[in-house]
């Protein structure tokens, strides 16, 4: 996984290199039939919008320190390894990767592997203390709301979604009032309506603090986790988001809030036990 991991970082951070503000990068993956027992086909196609690159260097493209004169003169650092690290992996895996490219129109790298079935079977059960309770996700692209809804009813929550960060802050008043709370929320952190740092700023005003609200991100958050913590996040998670780690967000709050009550209960015993060894003392 760690290998296969490294692969798409390297290609991904290359599309994002060589494509432009506004551009747009697509990342596909399609399961196909192995003839190796035991073992899938899986084929990740990264395709871009960017610069693309020349006939004559896209033969080139995996060699050590390759770097095309367009690249370099626009001003794009790197040492020229990504790409020929990347294909040693590829081939260290017995896989394949390719490449097609066309000047000014954009970059498509094709990476084909076998991998294991795995014997396990992973299958995740719901959450008790989440049974029943309402979540809203919050996203301006369909197929994320969508995925992560799916997830939560995995889990056992009743979710619901909107593309729009208004939206969200007026479908968690209208929950509130009617009693019916959403019990977690997922934000997306850019959406073009209203960024998901102010949407969380609003909702808290409405609801308080106790709800987690989690922002959902393909960005890194380091430049704006102050802010956003001191605005009332509740956590962070990447996009593509996986259900061991939406599990871990959502249950976190909960063993959080049992191991307090869990601390209130020794210190009370605790206390007790003092006030009784007091009261003894003073007796004798």
């Amino acid at each position: 996984m760690i290998s296969i991991n490294q692969v798409l970082l390297n290609i991904v951070s290359n599309s994002i290199k060589f494509t432009p503000v506004g551009g747009t990068i697509s990342i596909r993956i399609s399961e196909k039939p192995c003839a190796l027992n035991g073992y899938t086909t899986y084929e990740f196609r990264i395709k871009d919008n960017g610069i693309g690159m020349s006939d004559e260097f896209r033969k080139h493209i995996f060699e050590s320190f390759s770097r095309e004169q367009t690249a370099t003169v626009s001003g794009i650092q790197g040492t020229g390894l990504g790409m020929a690290i990347t294909k040693n992996i590829v081939d260290m895996m017995g896989g394949t990767i390719s490449v097609k490219s066309e000047e000014g129109k954009g970059t498509e790298f094709t990476v084909v592997l076998d991998c294991k079935l795995s014997d396990c079977i992973v299958k995740y059960e719901p959450i008790p203390e989440l049974q029943g309770a309402r979540a809203l996700v919050a996203d301006d692209d369909t197929n994320t709301c969508m995925s992560v809804s799916k997830m939560l009813k995995q889990i056992g929550l009743r979710a619901d979604w909107t593309v729009s960060g208004k939206e969200a802050i007026v479908r968690a008043k209208e929950a509130f009032d009617e009693g019916d709370e959403f019990k977690a929320f997922i934000i997306d952190w850019l959406m073009p309506d209203m960024n998901g740092i102010e949407t969380v700023r609003r909702i808290r005003k409405v609801i308080g603090d106790s709800t987690p609200i989690i922002i959902l991100t393909a960005y890194d958050w380091s430049d704006i986790e102050t802010e956003a913590r001191e605005t009332g996040v509740t956590a962070f998670v990447s996009k593509p988001l996986f259900m061991s780690e939406l599990r871990e967000v959502l249950t976190k709050p909960v063993r959080t809030k049992i191991e307090r009550k869990r601390k209130r209960l020794l210190i009370s015993k605790e206390r007790k036990f003092f006030l009784w060894r007091i009261t003894s003392l003073i007796r004798r």
